[in-house]
Parts: structure tokens; sequence; C-alpha cells
């Protein structure tokens, strides 16, 4: 585990899987990790591999450091399935793409959430035309620029809506101040709104967001007084 193992290092366990070497990036964490897992500590993604003991490798990473990572397995030797997204632009995971199937491996990128068990009964209950109501909160850490956070945590709350409820039709944000400071840190807005549907998903990160969905999200503002497109007219 690279980058995030404290909060997913004890899943394995958890299904009787026993943790055999680990990578611990940060000097200050080495002992408390190792004692946790009773893992052997290495020093790279390569020496896991070749841990006469290991039987699988479970990378879980930061989005910055994920293409490189997934990059050395490839060239190592080892099949993939990797947490969407591989990477944050589609020329790197093109080209990822591209390295697995010429070295003959097997590379596949998925949703996580759509594996948890829990998702998958709520789905049933969905689907069944029980009654449902959902309700969550996401907290993360920090994140090195905004466009990064919208690609690796807000694709998979989006994809699990999809899959539990069907198709997302609208994507809209109702604090029009919190988009505009997201958007302008990122360099991904001029600061206009334009009053044109779709046409703004193309050069922002949300459209990115669409992109990693393979899925239509119309984001229409009117202004920056926080009204939207339903159809043809302005609401708020």
């Amino acid at each position: 585990m690279d980058g995030v193992g404290r909060a997913l290092l004890p899943v394995p366990q958890l299904l009787g899987a026993r943790h055999t070497a680990v990578v611990v990036p940060v000097a200050e964490r080495l002992g408390a990790t190792t004692e946790r897992t009773g893992a052997r500590p290495v020093e790279s993604i390569a020496g896991i591999v070749v841990h006469p003991d290991a039987r699988a490798t479970l990378i879980a990473t930061h989005p910055a450091v994920r293409l490189r990572i997934l990059s050395a397995l490839v060239l190592l030797g080892v099949p993939l399935f990797a947490e969407n997204p591989a990477g944050t632009r589609s020329a790197e995971v093109g080209d990822l793409a591209a390295r697995a199937e010429s070295s003959g491996l097997s590379a596949r990128v998925g949703f996580m959430k759509r594996l948890a068990p829990a998702y998958r009964r709520v789905r049933q209950i969905a689907r069944s035309r029980g009654t449902i109501g959902l309700q969550g909160r996401r907290t993360v850490g920090e994140y090195t620029a905004d466009e990064e956070f919208l690609t690796d945590v807000a694709v998979h709350a989006f994809d699990l809506l999809r899959y539990l409820l069907g198709d997302v039709k609208l994507l809209a944000v109702d604090r029009v101040e919190l988009a505009e400071q997201l958007l302008t840190r990122g360099g991904l807005w001029d600061g206009t709104w334009r009053r044109r549907r779709r046409s703004r998903c193309r050069t922002t990160s949300f459209g990115r967001l669409r992109d990693l969905l393979n899925l239509r999200l119309d984001l229409a503002w009117c202004d920056v007084t926080g009204t939207y497109v339903e159809g043809d007219r302005c609401t708020r």
C-alpha cells in the first residue's frame, strides 16, 4: 500500500489474508505500519512483486504517483486491476493500455465502490422498487490540486449514484461561489459564464468527470447568481 494504506491496510486482514510485505513511503510511519500488519517493509513496489510469499499485489495510491506505479508493474510483467482513474489524462491511460497489450498482460480499470457488498445490497433494494434514502459525507486529506480531487474522489460518488439509481441526467453545483473558486484556482475558468448548454463541459474538470464516467453531463449555469438550465429556461 503506497500513500493511503492507513485506511485500507486492515481490509485484507478482515478477509483472512496475511500481509507479507509493505511499502511505507513516509519514514515516520514505518514502525507503526509494520507493527500493525506484521509485514516486512520493503523499499519499492518492485520489492513486493518479487517477494517469495506474495500472491497478489494491492496498490492504493494518490493520483500523483498512481500512473508511475502502474507503469512500473507493467514493466515487471504484473497483471493489473486498477482503481479508476488510472491517470489524469486520456493520453496517459492510453499509453499504459498500449504497453500492457504489447506485453500480453491483463490490465483493467474499474470503480471499487461497485464491489462493496453493502452497495450491492442497496442496489438490490432500489431495483426491487423499495424505498431508499441516501446520505453520505466524504472526508479526505489534503490534495495537491482541486482538479485532482474532482477526478479521483468525486468521480466515484457519481459512478456509485449511477450504479445504484440509474444514469445521471444533470450535474449541478448549488453553491456557485465554491464552483467559481474551484475552477479559478485550477486555471479552468476564465471568469465568465456562457449561456449555451453543454459547451462548458468540454473545458472544465466537470468535463473530465464526464469522460471518466463515460456519460453525458450538462453543466449549465445561466449566470453567477446560482441559476442553472432546465430545458430552455433558467430556474433557481
